[in-house]
């Protein structure tokens, strides 16, 4: 039997992290049609490295805030606190696992506890994860993974033509920025432990990422030595910019969107 993981959980982000020089995320801009969405991230300043303030702008407005990050003794996160920055709301979100680790439920709800904003519960089985949202005439999303832990595809159900899968390929081999959080993790979208290059949505359109990443020294040629020229591989994503193809009409439509990440050592 296959083994998956949802990689959104933290204790995998920290101790893979920790292994990588506590390397986070500091700082993720997506520049769209729509504008420019900013999210700064902001850690704890210590061998654990948690998640301690996110910060969402759009066009350079507060649109969002994440804050008071409880862990349990795991070192697993279990609650934080939303307030939006447009309207005078906020939410409470709670997290739920189960004995490996693995997320079980997400609940979201007003402040003070007397409305259900979302309720989200996960199950495992072989190599897929169900999603389910239990406020929205319980719909289920099917994410499939691979054995390298990426997504392989994901389809809503119950399935009509109208929901067809998305398929995921063409992996590369550096990290999902998304790991490196310090525990944030979002309540409906599971993650791949590498970054994607090409999907389809709904057989129908083709979203192609170009990836650009820092550029890390591993062998600086010698004057007069070995004939082994200087080698560089790629380290951490900088820059993904999405295209989008039309597979009937076979042409490309303008760049959807672009991500830029910025990373701070702790």
């Amino acid at each position: 039997m296959q083994k998956i993981y949802l990689f959104t959980v933290l204790l995998f982000a920290i101790t893979l992290t920790q292994a990588q020089n506590k390397v986070r995320l500091a700082k993720k801009i997506i520049t769209s049609s729509l504008g420019t969405n900013v999210v700064d991230y902001t850690y704890e300043p210590n061998s654990y490295g948690r998640i301690v303030h996110v910060t969402e702008t759009q066009n350079g407005k507060l649109t969002a805030e994440h804050y008071s990050f409880t862990f349990n003794y795991k070192g697993l996160l279990t609650s934080y606190a939303t307030k939006s920055g447009i309207k005078t709301w906020g939410n409470s979100t709670t997290i739920e696992y189960d004995s490996i680790n693995r997320i079980t439920r997400f609940l979201v709800t007003t402040n003070n506890n007397t409305r259900t904003i979302k309720h989200t519960t996960y199950q495992y089985n072989a190599d897929t994860v169900t999603i389910t949202n239990q406020l929205i005439g319980r719909r289920k999303t099917n994410y499939i993974f691979n054995a390298d832990s990426n997504i392989v595809y994901k389809i809503d159900t119950p399935s009509t033509r109208f929901l067809k899968p998305n398929f995921y390929s063409q992996y590369d081999n550096n990290i999902n920025p998304q790991l490196l959080l310090g525990g944030f993790v979002y309540d409906d979208i599971p993650i791949s432990k590498q970054n994607s290059l090409v999907y389809t949505v709904a057989n129908k359109y083709t979203i192609n990422n170009k990836m650009e990443y820092n550029q890390v020294l591993v062998n600086n040629h010698t004057q007069g030595g070995a004939k082994i020229p200087t080698q560089y591989k790629n380290g951490l994503l900088l820059k993904a910019t999405e295209t989008c193809t039309d597979a009937d009409a076979k042409y490309l439509f303008s760049t959807l969107k672009t991500t830029t990440y910025q990373y701070i050592n702790l």
